[in-house]
């Protein structure tokens, strides 16, 4: 959900749960960060502390970084939520919410981008994607926060989290030949087909003269991939 250009939420239909009470055991501090992880036995919120403390070096160089408390909280059920949300991130409150792995493994209908990828293989990435968004959040100007702008740091940073032989399945399927123009990249894309513009992203990313270069320019508000829609 997006209002007034400020990102509420990050998912399809996503919304501000109401959470079930005793369902959270273990809360673990992230070391040497700003981010806490809530989730059901501690060995998972730590799990979570390294897909993290393996992501902030990244986003930090495009530049990107974290400047308020953020807090992550594995659920096996999001509830209020379609079954294609695997997580978002609130900004109101620097929070994110993710489905736990065995949560991922009983939806029966996964979406085209994550239906060959082991569970855990694509929580850790909703973890990286979320956190980009949140990193996004905290340190681009107020002109930047558009949908197009953000899915297009979140996807590029999980893109660069999965294993290269899944990174390179995603864009035979889902790719285009090079170059990839930026109006390819917009906010439509984005929504009707996450799965092509997580893999026009990555391919973009790679485009010599982009990379964080381009990312720097879009946290800057030098330029952006929102369309005006007339």
């Amino acid at each position: 959900m997006i209002g007034q250009k400020t990102v509420a939420a990050f998912a399809l239909g996503a919304m501000v749960l109401s959470l079930p009470t005793g369902a959270l055991a273990e809360t673990v501090v992230c070391s040497e960060s700003l981010v806490s992880v809530t989730a059901p036995n501690a060995s998972r919120a730590q799990s979570v502390c390294t897909t993290v403390m393996a992501t902030l070096p990244k986003l930090a160089q495009c530049d990107l970084r974290l400047s308020h408390p953020l807090s992550i909280t594995v659920l096996n059920d999001l509830p209020g939520v379609s079954d294609t949300c695997f997580g978002y991130y609130v900004c109101d409150g620097h929070r994110i919410f993710v489905r736990s792995p065995g949560g991922i493994a009983e939806i029966t209908q996964l979406s085209r981008l994550y239906k060959h990828i082991a569970p855990e293989v694509v929580f850790d990435s909703i973890v990286v994607h979320e956190v980009s968004h949140a990193a996004f959040e905290q340190t681009a100007c107020e002109d930047a926060l558009c949908l197009a702008n953000h899915e297009y740091v979140a996807y590029v940073m999980q893109m660069w989290s999965f294993p290269l032989v899944v990174r390179q399945k995603i864009v035979e399927q889902f790719g285009q030949d090079e170059p990839v123009e930026p109006i390819r990249l917009n906010d439509l894309i984005a929504v009707i087909a996450p799965e092509k513009f997580a893999a026009l992203a990555w391919q973009h990313f790679n485009q010599p003269g982009n990379g964080c270069d381009f990312v720097r320019a879009l946290v800057n508000g030098n330029v952006s991939l929102e369309i005006l829609w007339q």
